[in-house]
């Protein structure tokens, strides 16, 4: 019986959660599952070759796209936005951002388990909004439930977009010998960028 499997064909139709699991999963039907959105029954009855196949168009698929950065944009019919002005982060986003980037990228390779929780602190929802400019809600650790559904929900062209966001952030201030401002944390984002860009 011939099957049929939907597998994204780039990074706009990639979640978060589901590059998450993907490279969180054990073995090679598990990733396949995901990459395919199927069931473990109908992954088992495939041919070795098919399963490997799916893993691979998936994985040239996360490689795929072009890097989407919108200021604001609706996941889930809530409005989330990007940070508006990353000079403006408070101490504890900063301590946020760096403990989880250097979770996910650690010398011995990526966990991507905190990436939700990372991204969390780099979109939130839009708290207020007037013409282009807006507010985002202040960041709380402790109220980051409140909307990480969507954030799982985000597509990786958009968390490439941030991602290319910090990078060139990093250029411009490697340029600025005298800046104080680079810190670890965007070295470690521009890391990401070139993680995912390889991935």
């Amino acid at each position: 019986m011939a099957r049929t499997f939907y597998i994204p064909g780039d990074s706009s139709q990639i979640t978060v959660k589901q590059f998450v699991a993907f490279h969180l999963a054990k073995t090679d039907v598990d990733r396949a599952m995901i990459a395919a959105n199927a069931k473990r029954k109908d992954i088992e009855a495939l041919k070795l070759d098919a399963v490997l196949d799916l893993i691979n168009i998936f994985e040239d698929s996360m490689k795929t796209g072009a890097a989407r950065h919108e200021q604001t944009f609706f996941v889930n019919k809530k409005r989330l936005g990007f940070i508006p002005d990353f000079n403006e982060l408070s101490f504890k986003e900063h301590v946020e951002l760096d403990t989880y980037a250097q979770a996910i990228f650690t010398k011995d390779g990526q966990n991507y388990k905190e990436l939700p929780n990372l991204l969390a602190v780099l979109f939130r929802p839009v708290h207020h909004i007037l013409g282009k400019h807006y507010t985002l809600r202040e960041y709380d650790s402790d109220k980051v439930k409140t909307y990480i559904d969507e954030i799982n929900e985000l597509t990786m062209d958009r968390v490439s977009g941030a991602l290319v966001f910090f990078s060139t952030i990093e250029s411009e201030l490697l340029k600025d010998r005298k800046s104080t401002r680079l810190n670890s944390s965007h070295l470690v984002i521009s890391y990401a960028v070139f993680c995912l860009k390889k991935k």
